[in-house]
């Protein structure tokens, strides 16, 4: 933006980045269209079309100046080009104008929020590598014994009923972690499964 390339020398004591600004674009909306078209998107390897549930772009600047926030400052205009509301913040995309501890630095933030875990490329190649612990044959002592790979009871004891499926055939799936928790008491989960086959377990506690 061209706002670091002039001479501070002697002056940089009484030159605020927010006075810097002003001085270049008079205008809010012109600093706005000029940071709007900068690159900063977060780093993400996954699948492509992936997206997150909530973004955020934070601008900081130590400023209370209206220039920078509310509806017709840097902040509302940012979201004016998002196509977002001006006077209220989205819950999906959150644009808006933060304090800064540093009044010589303007800093753009970026950030991506709640990817789903299976939208990124690394879950499935760990996965994968986890599959052969699973299926591993003890005879041959290739991979470790995935049980060896967990700290909880409950995700050791999945091991066995996971690799049970697979000896019958079944394609490799990691039990659902609500399944996994279950497991922290196998006794009780043996037993309610027993009274569902006895029909004395019922949908909503009482008998349809």
């Amino acid at each position: 933006m061209g706002l670091a390339r002039r001479q501070f020398k002697g002056v940089v004591a009484r030159t605020t980045v927010e006075q810097a600004i002003r001085e270049t674009y008079a205008d809010a909306a012109r600093f706005a269209n000029e940071i709007a078209n900068v690159s900063a998107e977060p780093l993400f390897a996954g699948y492509s079309g992936a997206s997150a549930l909530k973004k955020s772009n934070l601008i900081r600047v130590q400023s209370d100046d209206p220039y920078f926030t509310g509806a017709d400052g840097v902040q509302g205009e940012l979201r004016n080009i998002n196509n977002l509301s001006r006077e209220t913040n989205d819950d999906k995309y959150n644009i808006q104008v933060v304090g800064s501890e540093n009044k010589y630095k303007l800093t753009l933030v970026r950030t991506d929020d709640l990817y789903h875990f299976d939208h990124f490329l690394a879950w499935h190649e760990c996965q994968s590598a986890y599959e052969n612990h699973v299926k591993q044959d003890k005879k041959l002592g290739t991979y470790l014994e995935a049980e060896l790979l967990h700290n909880f009871p409950a995700e050791a004891r999945a091991v066995e009923y996971e690799r049970i499926l697979c000896a019958k055939g079944a394609a490799y799936k990691p039990l659902h972690p609500r399944v996994v928790m279950l497991l922290e008491d196998v006794a009780a989960i043996r037993q309610f499964f027993m009274l569902a086959m006895m029909g004395k377990v019922f949908e909503g506690g009482r008998p349809r």
